[in-house]
């Protein structure tokens, strides 16, 4: 496993080359953009040599581009055949490329036998490097990708539009919230307020997933509509989901970059769920892992709907995947909360254009 790390950090060195500061993501095909750009310097120059050179060089990681072929093409009829035919790609690329194909391929090979995740950097990777079983699989990530990703922005339309809708009117939140509610026949009497529990034995509804339960319900989180569940990942979605957190959360992301809002002894990492889909796709992050917490936001949607009998959509207005790190210097005599218990939701008032929380 260690080996495969390290293999897997020599892989990712040219995607951290390509990242200049200030870009939000690597430069494209990084080192054979080079060769590109030095073949046309070459022959702007005038030295046919070199840009024979650069231009079989560059196709080493892209023997069909058919315009550096033609290019190619060119310098050989300048040069002559004699000249142009002994002249090889530069050796340390050639060293490179079959060094990085070998580390590829343990890679892929690890993926697909010990499932230690390994996501490619680069494009110019020849099909035949990745096991058949893996090219399937990953084809099938890239289109589901799409798919989620088609499907957010349609979600944020429909958001829009809604808000724009809630705009014109107050909404009160309450008349289609009720958690629990149901006295020992079932049903609450008419009189019953929103928020208050007829009975000891009312609960809210059903979790809808198996292996979910609740913890802790309105009265023991001293409100109204809050519920702790446990059990709605198992084990391994939950290390699956630390990796993705590890891999793709930024530093204060969502609070506009302070390291530590919450309390001064943790650093804070977020990604939402379009970052983390964005970065799957562009091969910073294993496909899978994005998917799986779009797929448990969707769960907890569900979820909520559920239990607190909605009768109306749940809509989210953001999906956050958070890891709180205590910074070692600053623990000690240390009495703060890591993460005071808080309440996000709040009751709309639209005319007002306030949303007030609850305590």
């Amino acid at each position: 496993d260690h080996y495969m790390q390290v293999l897997s950090c020599k892989q990712g060195c040219v995607t951290e080359l390509a990242s200049p500061p200030g870009r939000e993501k690597p430069l494209e095909d990084f080192l054979p953009s080079h060769f590109n750009y030095l073949q046309f310097a070459y022959y702007n120059n005038g030295n046919y040599e070199k840009a024979v050179e650069c231009a079989k060089t560059f196709l080493l990681f892209f023997p069909n581009d058919e315009v550096m072929k033609q290019n190619l093409a060119y310098y050989t009829a300048v040069l002559g055949e004699t000249l142009a035919g002994p002249i090889e790609p530069r050796e340390a690329i050639q060293a490179y490329r079959q060094r990085s194909l070998l580390e590829k391929e343990l890679l892929f090979f690890s993926y697909d036998v010990f499932g230690i995740p390994f996501v490619d950097p680069d494009t110019w990777t020849p099909e035949d490097v990745i096991p058949q079983r893996l090219r399937e699989k990953q084809k099938a990530e890239r289109e589901t990708a799409a798919r989620i990703s088609e499907e957010i922005g349609n979600l944020m339309k429909e958001i829009e539009t809604l808000v724009e809708e809630k705009a014109k009117e107050a909404a009160d939140v309450s008349k289609f919230i009720r958690e629990g509610g149901a006295g020992p026949g079932g049903k609450a009497g008419p009189s019953a307020p929103p928020h208050v529990f007829m009975s000891a034995r009312a609960t809210g509804g059903p979790l809808v997933y198996e292996g979910a339960s609740v913890t802790m319900g309105s009265r023991a989180l001293n409100g109204s509509q809050r519920v702790v569940v446990d059990g709605v990942l198992s084990d391994e979605e939950c290390r699956e989901l630390q990796r993705l957190s590890n891999a793709a959360a930024s530093a204060g992301d969502g609070y506009r970059g302070k390291t530590s809002p919450h309390t001064p002894s943790e650093t804070f990492h977020g990604v939402t769920v379009l970052k983390a889909l964005k970065l799957g796709q562009e091969g910073k992050v294993a496909l899978r892992s994005a998917h799986l917490y779009y797929n448990v936001t969707e769960k907890v949607r569900r979820m909520m709907e559920s239990y607190f009998r909605l009768e109306v959509p749940l809509h989210f207005s953001y999906s956050h995947l958070v890891c709180r790190t205590a910074i070692d210097e600053k623990q000690e005599g240390r009495t703060d909360n890591s993460h005071e218990v808080h309440v996000d939701n709040c009751i709309l008032n639209a005319e007002a254009l306030l949303c007030v929380k609850e305590p």
